[in-house]
């Protein structure tokens, strides 16, 4: 965008380019925004440019507030940003998360993916999607960070205008906008906005870049910041163009069964062309853009490693582990206790790392392989538990002995690292199922007893 001495023709400038950009890239589909409102300076131009795009448009907004508990300030904050969302008479939410630094992350990596994480609730479907305030700096940020890590062409593809998130999208419609104009707007307009201390710490990598380098690199090049911009856009399709050939080469090679890689497939392949397919592979898997140096290790150390040993490796995206010729990535654990009410025409369904879970009494969805105990009775509290100690001794159905329940995970086959996913259903203090895979004796449902409750697991939505 060209810059302008009048404030007023600058705001229209940064208006047009919003309104030209959403309406472009914005889903038809879509009925409903969610906005990450922190109340800062981005956030605060985005939510008032949304409200003003599409004021009576039968869109509804919604602004949600991430506490990250990081600034003392953050309790004002949140109170700054409810209230300006009253005055635009928008939806307010706000959520909390408690940030701790993990090995290997920078706080700001972590502080990212529990504010992603608590906002993927809230785009459920395809009628809603995530919009963000990211703008050109930010991109040629997000570039700069990827060249210092040794990215490839997905890292330094940064951020599109438009991808899937959750269950709907999220939209970036200011990356041709940068952030002296979104000031500019903000002034003309009148409009307040918080400043977070933190912006200016050169300790965090991101800081540094923004307050050091990129001043000094735009003022030697006017247009460094669309250069990459257009740098990204490039990349972005090389690597659509790489993730269509590591499809073609894994045809066949994930397992419907399991969604494990096969490793003698995946050993047919050169080695840059495997690197290829282990990175789409472990980007779909983990979220995360795996390095040159894990594609690598994941293969030598894990894939190839001996037959009696168990490896695992550690990444940004989860843990690359082996099981049964296959690799797998886990990530995260689920609540160790989940507890709902069962009743009639009931789902529920808990996202695990791999797979989903279902837990239905809706006879007619039940796919074959399916899991049956009978119906909970009424005044039967029903949870599920997770990572039980092996010792628990248990009666699956059909057999006429307890026994272990280390030992029913060995005799279904159930890998180490999977079995704490998988949870036991209980109604009360008894246990009814291990989830997906068998029910307990004295649970069955009795032949011509309508009321039955399924578990399944399905791909992970």
């Amino acid at each position: 965008m060209q810059r302008s001495s009048d404030p007023e023709k600058e705001a229209e400038k940064v208006r047009a380019a919003f309104s030209a950009s959403i309406n472009k890239i914005l889903p038809q589909t879509v009925r409903n925004l969610v906005i990450g409102f922190s109340g800062g300076p981005d956030s605060s131009a985005l939510l008032d440019l949304c409200v003003r795009e599409f004021s009576g448009s039968g869109i509804s907004i919604t602004a949600v507030y991430v506490h990250h508990g990081i600034s003392v300030h953050a309790g004002e904050w949140e109170d700054f940003a409810r209230q300006r969302a009253e005055e635009l008479h928008v939806r307010f939410e706000s959520c909390h998360v408690e940030v701790r630094k993990k090995q290997r992350t920078s706080l700001e990596a972590e502080a990212r993916e529990l504010r992603y994480g608590v906002l993927a609730p809230y785009v459920p479907d395809r009628s809603t999607a995530l919009v963000t305030a990211h703008h050109l700096d930010d991109l040629a940020e997000t570039v700069l960070l990827a060249l210092k890590r040794g990215s490839g062409v997905r890292g330094l593809a940064a951020m599109g205008p438009v991808q899937d998130f959750s269950g709907g999208f999220i939209v970036r419609p200011l990356l041709s906008v940068t952030k002296s104009e979104l000031l500019g707007y903000l002034n003309a307009n009148g409009i307040t906005f918080v400043t977070d201390e933190s912006n200016f710490d050169t300790d965090y990598d991101r800081n540094f870049l923004r307050l050091r380098i990129l001043p000094l690199l735009t003022e030697r090049w006017g247009g460094f910041r669309e250069s990459l911009k257009r740098t990204s856009e490039i990349c972005a399709e090389s690597s659509e163009l790489l993730d269509e050939v590591a499809e073609e080469d894994l045809t066949g090679a994930v397992s419907p069964a399991t969604g494990g890689l096969i490793i003698e497939r995946l050993s047919t392949l050169s080695p840059v062309r495997r690197r290829n397919a282990l990175r789409w592979f472990y980007f779909r898997k983990g979220n995360a853009a795996p390095s040159y140096s894990f594609l690598q290790a994941v293969f030598d150390e894990v894939a190839l490693a001996g037959a009696d040993r168990t490896p695992e490796l550690r990444w940004e995206g989860g843990i690359a582990v082996r099981y049964m010729g296959e690799l797998f990535n886990i990530s995260g654990y689920p609540a160790a206790r989940q507890d709902f009410t069962a009743g009639k025409d009931f789902e529920k369904r808990i996202a695990l790392p791999d797979r989903t879970l279902v837990i239905s009494d809706l006879r007619d969805r039940m796919p074959h392989g399916s899991v049956a105990a009978r119906s909970p009775n009424p005044g039967e509290k029903v949870s599920v538990r997770f990572a039980l100690p092996g010792s628990l001794v248990l009666q699956p159905s059909g057999r006429k002995h307890s026994r272990s329940l280390k030992k029913i995970w060995g005799e279904y086959s159930v890998p180490v690292w999977r079995r704490r996913y998988i949870p036991v259903v209980f109604y009360n203090d008894s246990p009814v199922m291990l989830a997906g895979i068998c029910a307990m004796s004295g649970f069955e449902p009795a032949e011509n007893d309508g009321g039955r409750l399924f578990s399944y697991f399905t791909e992970q939505a």
